[in-house]
């Protein structure tokens, strides 16, 4: 077996390397494995599954070729169809098996794409490969075939074969809908759960009325006894409520879930009350976007969270094993989750959670690259909740050594400055007072070192830089700013802010604000949060993954203003009637036609007048 399997290996490699030079044996060789795989068809057992794929994957790379003439022969695509196909998208007794034994791994299989070298899913790339060129013909053939296989009384297995097989246009009211209505949702489960795959494959097809209607099926489906199935209706019902209609509104809202929510809340924990489904993924993910969408108060909730609390123990004791144990496997995941946790806590905390606290602010903690993203998450969460916890015991002076750490790092500058950012955000002047001078000499120590190696760090340095300073102006005032960075700055500044030199800044500086500002929404990107950029230890080392779920909330500095234009022109306007008759000048020398008119436009909108 495993030296046919080499030869169909190879002979695909000639047809996909060496198409000229091959193509006065093709003939012979297609005839050959046409005659192999139909001998195979009685021979179902995984031990040839190797010889099968290899083989049908070279019919397929024929099929899609310049070759394909040798498939239009009388009764040469039905004879593909009923020796080749069918028979190996048919379940076998290995598919059950596993749907009984191993629903996680069936379902990673048939839903999550891990099946991409099975008989199932090689045998239906051969149809798609015959399509290419022969669609008619194709679509015919497998429509009369979906007919005599779609007969649940003949053979269950039949049908489901059919479901794998079918084009989504005149199948679904027809053969999907009955088998979602059955009464019985613990009958031919393998055949549910297909159905089940369909409706979840084919869901942004389906009109919203149809669907609708389908929600009391999908919810029964959540109290079938198999666990492949109602972790499917569980799936389903989370992938419907993410469709998306054009222009990005959300196909189902609040009122189309309502009327089904108290039987979909009971049965979705239902559902992980069955034997290995305590911890199902599928259905807490289900839950989780149940909630999103629904209109959920505080009864409901609260009865949510007391479902939870019977299924589900208290995650910090688990958490703290890791942490007591030296799990360094799960520390990413263990702080980004107590990060949370600290999170949905109120101050004072319990001694367990500051110890956690005494850990962080501790340099050996920081030695592993792959736990500064996880570590940085946590200790922004304590800064924000326990801000007075850091001038106790020289606190802050160990947060601000963490930061220093981490800046002088290439691969840790970015977490280095969301330690800083956290600082200032969260800390009154009056703390922060006795170390402003020292921060501000290490971040221009690090910037003028990049500058002299003329690193690409520079830039992101200085983009981050601004940030801080921005926010330092925002949180402590302007006058804190200059005057820690050089005493008497603020005043030097100010007398030469309309000096020639710094006129061209200004302008420029301004034209650059007005375009941000006058840019159309969709015109704008926003851009996906990176993965940091950690340099790796040497040897093993953990990777940082994040979690999805477990990101942090991102606080706006400037909720006051409500309205960016607005603030630009008011701000603008009062400094014109300081020094009245100097910005139109500026405005019409530095600003760009398109701007100077947009901002003409801010003006008349908001009624404001530079003068």
């Amino acid at each position: 077996m495993t030296l046919r399997a080499a030869v169909c290996e190879n002979i695909n490699l000639y047809m996909e390397k060496n198409e000229e030079e091959f193509r006065c044996y093709l003939k012979e060789f297609v005839s050959a494995v046409w005659i192999l795989l139909g001998n195979m068809v009685s021979q179902a057992s995984s031990n040839r599954d190797q010889l099968a794929i290899t083989a049908i994957k070279f019919l397929t790379t024929v099929s899609t070729s310049v070759h394909h003439a040798l498939f239009e022969g009388e009764g040469v695509i039905q004879q593909i169809c009923q020796s080749i196909v069918i028979p190996n998208v048919r379940l076998r007794d290995d598919d059950e098996e596993l749907f009984e034994m191993n629903y996680v791994e069936f379902i990673r299989r048939d839903m999550e794409g891990s099946d991409l070298d099975t008989r199932r899913r090689i045998a239906c790339e051969l149809l798609k490969g015959i399509a290419t060129n022969y669609k008619n013909r194709v679509a015919n053939l497998v429509s009369i075939h979906i007919h005599s296989l779609a007969n649940p009384v003949a053979n269950w297995k039949d049908k489901d074969c059919a479901i794998y097989l079918v084009d989504v246009q005149n199948f679904f009211g027809s053969v999907i809908v009955p088998e979602l209505q059955s009464p019985d949702v613990n009958g031919f489960p393998m055949l549910k759960a297909g159905a089940l795959k369909f409706f979840t494959m084919f869901r942004n097809h389906i009109p919203k009325q149809a669907a609708l209607q389908l929600f009391p099926d999908l919810i029964r489906f959540l109290g079938a006894e198999s666990n492949v199935v109602h972790s499917y209706a569980a799936i389903c019902i989370e992938k419907l409520l993410l469709v998306k209609d054009e222009g990005g509104r959300a196909r189902f809202n609040a009122d189309d879930v309502s009327p089904f929510f108290i039987s979909l809340r009971d049965n979705l924990f239902i559902a992980m009350k069955f034997p290995e489904s305590e911890e199902n993924q599928y259905v807490m993910k289900c839950i989780m976007r149940v909630l999103g969408v629904a209109d959920v108060n505080g009864e409901i909730a609260g009865r949510c969270i007391d479902r939870l609390k019977s299924i589900l123990s208290e995650p910090f004791p688990s958490l703290e094993m890791i942490l007591v144990n030296d799990v360094t496997e799960f520390f990413p995941y263990a702080f980004q989750l107590l990060a949370q946790l600290v999170e949905l806590n109120r101050p004072p905390f319990s001694p367990s959670y500051m110890r956690i606290f005494k850990i962080l602010l501790s340099p050996d903690s920081w030695n592993r690259a792959s736990n500064v993203p996880a570590f940085v998450r946590l200790l922004q969460a304590f800064l924000q909740k326990a801000p007075h916890e850091l001038n106790q015991d020289g606190r802050i002076g160990h947060v601000l050594e963490i930061f220093e750490k981490l800046v002088s790092l290439p691969g840790s500058l970015e977490q280095g400055f969301y330690v800083l950012n956290t600082v200032i955000e969260n800390l009154e002047y009056s703390v922060l007072e006795r170390y402003i001078c020292h921060i501000w000499e290490v971040l221009f120590k690090q910037l003028q070192h990049w500058q002299t190696v003329q690193s690409r760090k520079t830039v992101k340095l200085v983009k981050h830089l601004l940030i801080l300073m921005s926010l330092f102006i925002i949180k402590h005032g302007s006058n804190n700013l200059v005057d820690t960075i050089h005493p008497n700055l603020f005043k030097s500044v100010l007398e030469n802010a309309l000096d020639a030199t710094a006129v061209e800044h200004w302008g420029k500086m301004l034209d650059g604000i007005v375009t941000l500002l006058s840019e159309a929404e969709r015109d704008r990107i926003e851009d996906e949060r990176e993965m940091p950029d950690i340099d790796e230890n040497v040897g093993y080392t953990t990777t940082f993954v994040r979690l999805y779920n477990a990101g942090k909330k991102e606080e706006d500095p400037l909720k006051d203003v409500k309205d960016p234009k607005e603030f630009l022109v008011v701000a603008l306007a009062r400094l014109s009637a300081i020094y009245p008759g100097r910005f139109p000048q500026i405005i019409w020398q530095y600003l760009n036609s398109d701007n100077q008119a947009a901002l003409l436009h801010f003006c008349s909108t908001y009624n404001c007048q530079i003068l």
